[in-house]
């Protein structure tokens, strides 16, 4: 007889795998109790919410080597994982739907009593980081949901190539920044490793530029006092200590002085935006912002031309 279960996804990964036209294929360690015939539906907590992402009808349970030579890809493409799933008919799609109300209906098949979630505190990613098996009842409750919702993707839909992109590292939204599709945290793109292309970056290369042709008016004037009075932030005064006398290389001093990371996902540019480039994600884009204008404010108390 066939078992139901419910697995979770976190909303990286959620957000990555899902974005296929269909969910032919997961993979989890916890799948060693997955058979052939089972239904394994896929759920997620974004914002405090659960989230249905859809269901995998499992034809064929396979381990990374075999999934891979079933999919036609390498094994290095697919994740580490001891158990990879190989949906019926080449899968479903996503629904991505909220069922934060259902919640306090869903049950599992429990010996210890645990027989369903408990939203409060946001602990619901904690109680399901172990795969659970839905009573029938529970699955029915789902299934009535996702057959409400659901979608078949059309024949244009499906020959349509994925849209590339990547995950923020620090709110897990989804980032194309060739169609101009980016979260807040996104600040930019690096070209081969240096060359940056980011309005706030290169808002403070230009003053930094500035100013590095003005530093001897700073250090004649007594910079440490004048920056001191004048900087609102340390991290502006170590920016332009450090770099006022030199070319400023955006990218390791940004990410000396801010939570800035670059993205996974490395994208060949073409014509003028040759080479390889990848997003750059800040923890807080408007602490760069702050920075830029008050570098500004330095940069006004000295004439452009001085006598």
């Amino acid at each position: 007889m066939s078992r139901i279960f419910m697995s979770y996804w976190k909303p990286a990964t959620a957000t990555a795998e899902a974005r296929t036209k269909r969910l032919s294929h997961a993979s989890s360690n916890q799948f060693g109790r997955v058979e052939d015939g089972d239904t394994v539906w896929l759920v997620t907590v974004r914002s405090g919410s659960l989230e249905l992402i859809g269901k995998i009808e499992v034809e064929s349970v396979y381990d990374q080597e075999d999934a891979a030579e079933r999919l036609e890809m390498a094994a290095h493409d697919l994740r580490d994982d001891s158990h990879h799933l190989i949906a019926t008919d080449g899968g479903l799609a996503p629904v991505w739907l909220d069922i934060h109300e259902l919640e306090p209906r869903i049950r599992f098949i429990s010996t210890t009593g645990k027989d369903r979630l408990d939203l409060s505190g946001g602990r619901v990613a904690n109680q399901l980081q172990t795969m659970r098996e839905l009573t029938p009842e529970s699955a029915e409750i789902l299934e009535e949901a996702f057959q409400a919702n659901y979608q078949e993707p059309s024949d244009e839909d499906e020959e349509e190539e994925e849209e590339p992109g990547e995950i923020c590292p620090f709110c897990d939204a989804f980032n194309n920044w060739g169609e101009m599709n980016t979260c807040e945290h996104h600040i930019g793109v690096v070209f081969d490793g240096s060359q940056l292309d980011s309005d706030i970056a290169n808002s403070l290369q230009i003053v930094l530029c500035s100013l590095a042709e003005k530093m001897d008016q700073i250090e004649a004037m007594g910079k440490k006092q004048l920056l001191t009075k004048s900087a609102a932030d340390k991290k502006t005064v170590r920016l332009v200590l450090e770099n006022g006398n030199s070319d400023f290389n955006d990218i390791n001093t940004l990410t000396s002085l801010f939570d800035i990371r670059e993205g996974e996902m490395t994208v060949q540019g073409e014509g003028m935006l040759g080479g390889s480039a990848c997003s750059l994600f800040s923890a807080d884009p408007g602490e760069l912002e702050s920075m830029a204008k008050d570098l500004e404010r330095i940069d006004a108390l000295f004439p452009s031309d001085p006598a």
